[in-house]
């Protein structure tokens, strides 16, 4: 098989510094319409700033959030900033969280300010109580701003999300990146700044105070796919909550698998981790449950004869660039869906926009569908492009994949090796998509959970396109999978409503899937293991007032375990007291 190529390198200079960036960026277009979209991401103008190097007004945007008010420049003197322009919906833009995250850690009580630029794609991207949900999903707590006319993206003369900007504390712009930076680009160029900065003085006393809203409690969080098993029992991905739930088909829990805290470690059900797992897919037997960690970057399967966790492929970094080989020694990314056929394990790889397959009996993996470059092209599977294939759904010899940045249904067809569009722009017949992040193929018709428009949509035979459940308002907010309870009733994930309902085509009526018995995780966040890492000596030592049993690896080398305490109800952290931290390592440890 034909090694995938390379998407091209994304880059931009400015000033006096050059950065190259990794694989993976998506080009924005003047939005009259839809963007453009491109595999291979934008290169910047080069002349962008020449002589003018001065950080442009924030103004102009619909809302901010995370901050009680917007910042002015003069707010902003005297910190290394980094704008990341993104939105929610680009994989590219998602990438490159885990490395902001990392810097404020890494640079806690220090002038440094990351403040997200967020402008949609499509009209769904751009409501706020949406991008909001977005924001707790993702973990985001520095300021954010909805540049949704694009204002703020014209002055710095963006062109792809997502795009990095650096400005030193004397407000003038210093780097830009266009694309996801290479390992280690943004930290050196943040050091610097900020090196600079205390070196004349320019520093200010104390960082600006962002404010988020802390995480709600609650039994489901973001769950994102579904997956029925033969013998009816369900298995939800508890995405929010970073555990797999399987339940029966009356809703009644059996068992969770994952302790709550985000990170990777296999093992026994109750101490496995995983980190926003999405994609499942049951054994035919149904005493495995196969899951695409997807920001863990790997597949894991749950063994419910031995009730324990392994993983069958992914190395737990995400890869610049997939190619054939050994599951376990090949680095993945962010897998999303999947589906199995026969001996092999069909996952949708969003991060390289393409269709891979996993062999159980030669444990390596394969690219299916996808030439790697970003957009919409039908034919040959190893030529075709996709856009972020999301929900994966197998009928017979043909492989249905929600295409959720192209707004498009794919089909793969497994006897012709070839892709061809049946919903999407461009086609007659069909209701507008918004990012259908999953697809079911029945025996009488294609079922798509259409997210951004709130709805769920079925594909008739004819290749017609009707709304057969949330027509009126509020029914759903965010669906993101669908799955067949039975013949008549379908499960669907209601993401950002944190819970599951049951959509009853025989009597066009929706209600609440119940959920008997689930209770949040008594863990919550996550396990933090960096090359490396430097926790400062910043910032005062709280006091540990409740036990917190963490899962997750720490590699070879020299590593760091970040623990965020958060007091009980009515209490608060006591800036200046010790803090003691016991632990064990291992089963036995």
């Amino acid at each position: 098989m034909i090694a995938p190529a390379l998407p091209r390198i994304c880059s931009f200079l400015l000033g006096v510094s050059f950065v190259a960036a990794s694989a993976g960026c998506d080009r924005h277009a003047a939005r009259s319409g839809p963007a453009a979209s491109s595999s291979a991401g934008a290169q910047a103008d080069a002349g962008a700033f020449s002589g003018q190097a001065e950080a442009k007004p924030l103004g102009g945007g619909a809302a901010w959030l995370n901050i009680e008010r917007e910042p002015s420049l003069a707010d902003l003197e005297g910190h290394v900033v980094v704008l990341h322009f993104w939105r929610f919906g680009s994989v590219n833009s998602v990438h490159v969280l885990p490395e902001l995250a990392t810097l404020g850690r890494k640079h806690a009580g220090q002038p440094l300010l990351v403040i997200g630029v967020h402008a949609g794609k499509l009209d769904g991207e751009n409501q706020p109580d949406r991008v909001r949900a977005a924001l707790e999903r993702l973990g985001i707590t520095h300021p954010v701003v909805l540049d949704t006319k694009f204002e703020i993206w014209k002055r710095y003369n963006v062109k792809a999300w997502p795009t990095l900007v650096v400005v030193d504390t004397h407000a003038r712009i210093t780097a830009m990146i266009a694309g996801e930076p290479a390992p280690g680009a943004l930290g050196e160029l943040v050091s610097k700044a900020l090196a600079v900065g205390k070196t004349d003085g320019s520093l200010a006393k104390k960082p600006l105070e962002s404010k988020h809203t802390d995480s709600v409690s609650r039994p489901l969080s973001f769950p994102t796919q579904i997956a029925v098993a033969p013998d009816g029992r369900v298995a939800i991905s508890d995405t929010g909550h970073h555990r797999i739930v399987v339940t029966k088909k009356t809703g009644k829990v059996l068992s969770t698998i994952g302790t709550g805290m985000g990170g990777s470690a296999d093992g026994a059900f109750d101490e496995a981790a995983f980190k926003s797992p999405r994609g499942l897919a049951w054994s035919k037997n149904a005493q495995e449950l196969y899951i695409a960690d997807t920001a863990n970057h790997q597949l894991r399967v749950a063994d419910f004869q031995k009730n324990e966790v392994r993983t069958l492929a992914g190395t737990g970094k995400k890869s610049r660039g997939v190619r054939d080989g050994a599951a376990l020694r090949t680095a993945l990314r962010s897998p999303w869906g999947l589906a199995l056929d026969g001996e092999r394990l069909i996952f949708s790889m969003a991060g390289s926009h393409q269709v891979w397959s996993y062999g159980f009996e030669n444990k390596t993996i394969s690219r299916l569908a996808g030439s790697g470059a970003e957009g919409k092209t039908d034919g040959a599977l190893l030529l075709a492009k996709f856009a972020h294939p999301s929900g994966l759904s197998l009928r017979e010899r043909q492989l249905f994949v929600a295409d959720s940045e192209s707004s498009a249904i794919r089909i793969l067809d497994l006897d012709s090796n070839t892709v061809e569009t049946l919903l999407g722009p461009g086609r007659k017949k069909n209701a507008p998509l918004q990012r259908p992040m999953s697809v079911l193929a029945t025996a009488d018709g294609i079922y798509v959970a259409d997210t951004l428009n709130d709805k769920i949509q079925r594909i008739d035979a004819d290749g017609t396109t009707r709304t057969v459940a949330g027509e009126k308002r509020g029914v759903f907010f965010d669906p993101n999978a669908i799955a067949a309870l039975d013949q008549d009733r379908f499960l669907v994930a209601d993401t950002n409503h944190h819970r599951l309902r049951v959509f009853d085509a025989s009597k066009n009526a929706v209600e609440d899937f119940p959920l008997e018995g689930l209770e949040p995780p008594e863990a919550a966040g996550h396990v933090v293991a960096e090359t490396d890492a430097d926790p400062g000596t910043d910032g005062a030592a709280p006091v540990a007032t409740e036990y917190t049993k963490a899962i997750g690896q720490l590699g070879p080398g020299k590593n760091t375990l970040v623990i965020a305490l958060k007091p009980p109800k009515d209490a608060e952290l006591t800036p200046g007291a010790p803090i003691v931290v016991k632990g064990r390592s291992g089963k036995d440890g």
